[in-house]
């Protein structure tokens, strides 16, 4: 065995592997035995009958478990899944580099940042780069619980068991209602409801319960699911109906009740955008809205506009000054799609909206700037006639933003200090740190080629940077 070899078996052999505590099965059980006790209590409270209560405490379990499931899955899978997305991007000196832009005073003091004198790294030991690199990954797990951890699920799930629960009561009992007994004032009222208002209530009840249920499904698929979402879901069930009554009461009673379901499906937010719609419409007051900067970058749509402004993020400036990893969370978007589009950020920040000009040369994000300028791979720039190269780039470079311009402006040396700002810009060290370098790798040696790669070796490829 060479020594690379046992170089790649210690490097797989010390990385530490994220724990997974499977806790899904403890959720599911605590749940099942909280919604059967509480129907029991239900039982022996309001004094129902045997038939009635035992309905009654099978649908509420079987609601609130089937609307359980998914979360289950989530923190026993989805929630770790997401957060080895985050790491595959972000470790060792990326891990350093990130704390230092967006998290610096707690990375200071957790002596995880990589300090430079003279424009240079400071020379570390092996042993104190190790430690630096163990630090960072352990602030980075603090802030990312802190952020997103399973914790904070807690809340805003119990908060929507109860709805659902309170829900799958209702649902059963104001079905049932004829079996009740007489001598409580709370059957008594729901004896009395109208047929009516009875349909209509469930029907925006188990309108809620779907929208809730799917879309908790397809959140949990795309591992996107959110704290916040889960909010919603329970607000959503909530106000379920009264927003069909609102809504429903000039209709007739059989078309009501259809459409109570039909809003039951739609989210909140949907229903508050056409609200203000409507309320627009009626007031005669138009919107002045501003261009959009977020359109301009590729690979971005509408939808995914939607998602950024919901955070508070509208121009290029808040999307350089946000916390990648926390956009991503709060958006739900790759990480590595979230950085992307920070790296075209940058070439926006510096060149303004004529920047998607530079798209035909392959210089419209920052990485590529980066590896144009310091990392040329033109073999030319290897015997000292990179400058040459990069002289001729510029020269495109000019052409095509003169021509946007229909000016003669901006000139060479302007672009070459804009690419050269860009390439310098604390961003884009950060995105180079977090494995957007775009030089090849060297070829596969003869030995490599013959001899299949042992089990170390597998382990440790993707590690080593060229």
């Amino acid at each position: 065995m060479n020594s690379k070899q046992i170089e790649i078996e210690n490097m797989s052999q010390n990385q530490e592997s994220t724990p997974n505590s499977r806790k899904g099965n403890v959720i599911w059980s605590a749940v099942v035995l909280g919604t059967a006790a509480v129907s029991a209590a239900l039982w022996l409270v309001f004094v129902l009958p045997g038939r009635v209560a035992l309905v009654t405490g099978c649908s509420a379990v079987f609601a609130t478990a089937f609307a359980v499931a998914p979360y289950v899955r989530f923190i026993d899978h989805g929630w770790w899944t997401r957060y080895d997305e985050f790491r595959n991007q972000l470790w060792e000196d990326a891990l350093s580099e990130y704390l230092w832009q967006f998290w610096h005073r707690r990375g200071e003091d957790a002596k995880a940042l990589q300090y430079f004198s003279g424009g240079k790294p400071i020379v570390e030991t092996d042993e104190a780069k190790q430690k630096r690199w163990a630090n960072a990954g352990q602030v980075f797990e603090e802030i990312y619980k802190e952020q997103y951890g399973l914790q904070a699920f807690v809340i805003p799930l119990g908060f929507l068991l109860v709805t659902i629960l309170f829900g799958a009561h209702y649902v059963v009992l104001v079905n049932l209602r004829d079996l009740l007994p007489a001598d409580n004032d709370v059957f008594n009222l729901i004896r009395k409801m109208p047929g009516h208002e009875v349909a209509l209530s469930v029907s925006a009840i188990c309108g809620a319960y779907l929208f809730v249920v799917g879309d908790c499904v397809d959140s949990v698929r795309k591992r996107i699911l959110n704290v916040a979402d889960v909010y919603w879901y329970s607000l959503r069930t909530l106000l379920a109906v009264p927003i069909a009554a609102a809504l429903t009461f000039a209709l007739p009673d059989n078309v009501a009740v259809n459409v109570a379901f039909a809003l039951g499906v739609l989210p909140v937010a949907f229903i508050n955008k056409q609200l203000r719609r409507m309320v627009g419409r009626l007031l005669k007051s138009g919107d002045d809205e501003e261009p959009d900067q977020l359109i301009k970058l590729e690979g971005v749509t509408g939808p995914i506009v939607s998602l950024l402004n919901a955070e508070g993020v509208t121009s290029i400036e808040q999307l350089l000054g946000m916390d990648p990893v926390l956009l991503a969370i709060q958006t739900g978007l790759p990480f590595r799609f979230v950085l992307r589009l920070g790296a075209q950020a940058v070439v926006r920040r510096h060149f303004g909206d004529s920047a998607f000009a530079l798209t035909g040369l392959g210089l419209s994000d920052a990485t590529s700037i980066y590896c144009l300028i310091h990392k040329p791979a033109d073999p030319d720039a290897a015997s000292g006639d990179g400058s040459k190269v990069f002289d001729k780039i510029v020269d495109e470079a000019c052409v095509l933003l003169q021509g946007i311009s229909k000016a003669t402006w901006p000139q060479p040396d302007g672009v070459r200090l804009r690419l050269l700002e860009v390439a310098n810009f604390a961003y884009t060290h950060f995105l180079m740190a977090a494995g957007f370098d775009r030089v090849a790798r060297p070829p596969a040696s003869t030995e490599s080629t013959t001899h299949p790669p042992s089990a170390g070796e597998l382990e440790g490829v993707g590690r080593d940077r060229p």
